[in-house]
């Protein structure tokens, strides 16, 4: 028996699966979409934004250490839209993924990857 108290019980099985029997007062959210949810609200990509002066300055900072590990330079470093995306030129893009820490440890920004020989129309998903 499910109380109304301050548990709150999920059923992750699939509506096909249901028909065998359920659990009364459980709140079924199909497995597939659960982890869809979860990856938007823990880690996952959230929904790409037009990129900010915020977001530029992130990317400014970390444009060294992303020269680096793509093993050349960029002339141009615009950021276009984030999750992480930046415009390195002309129809040349690549994906970014910074680490900020938290504002006890400074909130220093980490380039924790790279990928090169993007395009603006690539997906921006976890690496």
């Amino acid at each position: 028996m499910v109380s109304t108290g301050n548990i709150q019980l999920f059923d992750v099985r699939e509506p096909s699966e249901l028909e065998a029997g359920f659990i009364p007062g459980a709140t079924n959210i199909p497995y597939q979409k659960q982890i869809t949810a979860m990856a938007t609200k823990v880690g996952g990509p959230s929904q790409v934004k037009q990129a900010t002066p915020e977001v530029q300055k992130i990317c400014d900072e970390v444009k060294h250490e992303a020269e680096k590990k793509a093993g050349k330079k960029f002339d141009v470093f615009v950021a276009k839209s984030f999750t992480t995306q930046v415009h390195v030129g002309r129809d040349q893009f690549v994906h970014l993924r910074i680490h900020k820490s938290l504002p006890h440890s400074g909130e220093k920004l980490q380039l924790h990857g790279i990928q090169t020989s993007k395009t603006q129309q690539d997906r921006i998903e976890y690496f």
